[in-house]
């Protein structure tokens, strides 16, 4: 099984996306459409937000190997470019 949250303001995780062996990717309703998984453990995010800037965290469960799981961490920083309003107000 493969998870993606992220840790919510306050506390807590929030589970975004989850892909379990045989089972139909399943989405949180936020990130409908903007989630696709591929290979064995790969996230991606589309169509990224500005408040889609925090730290991602993905964990990796098994049920077969000594060490139950892999987690890795990702901080995603969310930078929008600012309109520059002077071309607009030029006269000729």
């Amino acid at each position: 099984m493969v998870d993606l949250s992220y840790t919510q303001t306050g506390g807590g995780d929030e589970l975004i996306a989850r892909k379990s062996p045989g089972q139909a990717l399943q989405i949180s309703d936020a990130y409908t459409g903007r989630i696709s998984f591929s290979g064995d453990a790969t996230f991606t995010i589309s169509n990224i937000f500005k408040n889609d800037s925090r730290t991602f965290e993905c964990l990796v469960s098994f049920t077969d190997f000594k060490d139950p799981w892999i987690h890795d961490f990702v901080e995603v920083i969310v930078v929008v470019k600012t309109t520059d309003h002077t071309e607009n107000n030029k006269t000729s």
